[in-house]
């Protein structure tokens, strides 16, 4: 019988070998001209993995499917960490709630004023990294805004889901202070 592996052994392999996938995914990012912070592809590829955990029974399946989702990722432009990191796939409604919610805004501004929100929201998003990116789908696309929600919708801790809660409210407040410089 094949012994699969587990979570706990995937962490391990990917804690032990993370560097030799960061300079990997690093040197993809650098050949495709690509502007990505190496680890969030990583992050991405150890996703990827464990999403295929009960297919692996090998160490080097491991390395072997990281870095080749790395290398798709990276070539492929429709790929979806490409597709995930573009700013058109941002929802302009929401963005637009968000600056509403903002009452200082709309009180120092005169109602005849035409707000092209398209710019300001490409404008905002290029400040963003690519896990605030990712933070901000999360919490306001999915409306994942629940402890259990989101440890789920992750595989993490409830703790931990807390913490990337948390980390969405400040996001929220820097997207917030964002809308005000940009518009104001």
């Amino acid at each position: 019988m094949i012994n699969l592996m587990n979570k706990q052994q995937l962490d391990k392999i990917f804690s032990t070998e993370y560097e030799n996938i960061y300079l990997y995914a690093n040197n993809c990012i650098k050949f495709n001209k690509l502007n990505y912070d190496p680890s969030d592809i990583v992050t991405e590829s150890y996703l990827y993995v464990l999403n295929l955990i009960q297919n692996i029974n090998e160490d080097t399946q491991v390395i072997s499917y990281s870095k080749t989702f790395i290398k798709n990722q990276c070539k492929w432009n429709n790929g979806k960490y490409r597709r995930d990191n573009r700013i058109c796939n941002i929802d302009i409604d929401l963005f637009k709630n968000l600056f509403y919610e903002e009452s200082n805004l709309i009180d120092n501004l005169d109602s005849n004023i035409n707000i092209d929100y398209a710019s300001i929201l490409e404008k905002i998003f290029s400040c963003l990294t690519s896990y605030e990116k990712r933070l901000y789908n999360i919490y306001f696309i999915l409306k994942l805004n629940k402890g259990r929600e989101i440890a789920e919708y992750l595989d993490i801790s409830i703790s931990g889901s807390y913490k990337v809660i948390k980390e969405c409210k400040v996001l929220e407040v820097k997207i917030k202070s964002l809308i005000k410089k940009n518009i104001l």
